[in-house]
């Protein structure tokens, strides 16, 4: 009686681990996949930014609509955006290891909301319109 006691404890202490691993917070990056343009737009609006962090060069070529360029270069060397540190700041990049490298960096310096969107392709995806 006392093996199958402990076993049903053991499985109960189990399936309560896999139920509080698997309703965890959503990561940042699942939030930004759940995101639309339209709110990127309503939250410029308000003062947020959009940030694309490749080089000037790049940015030159073609950018998504109302961002800003600020590179990951700049980032690195510790210029930061004019900004207050609890705005909403949304950063992309060519294929998203930039914006990734971007929003840990902006994190560190005290930013508390950046929402990584990843490559351009994806902001393009969502409804963001490219600037030539």
């Amino acid at each position: 009686m006392k093996i199958i006691a402990g076993i049903v404890i053991g499985l109960g202490i189990i399936a309560g681990l896999f139920f509080l691993i698997s309703d965890s917070s959503p990561s940042e990056s699942s939030s930004a996949n759940d995101i639309n343009f339209t709110t990127i737009q309503s939250d410029l609006d308000k003062g947020s930014l959009l940030v694309d962090v490749r080089t000037a060069e790049e940015y030159s070529v073609g950018h998504i609509d109302k961002s800003v360029n600020l590179p990951l270069a700049d980032i690195q060397t510790g210029i930061m955006p004019n900004s207050d540190k609890s705005q909403v700041i949304y950063v992309y990049c060519r294929s998203g290891n930039r914006s990734t490298q971007a929003k840990n960096l902006l994190e560190k310096a005290g930013f508390t909301n950046v929402i990584d969107l990843g490559a351009m392709t994806s902001v393009l995806a969502i409804g963001g319109t490219e600037v030539r």
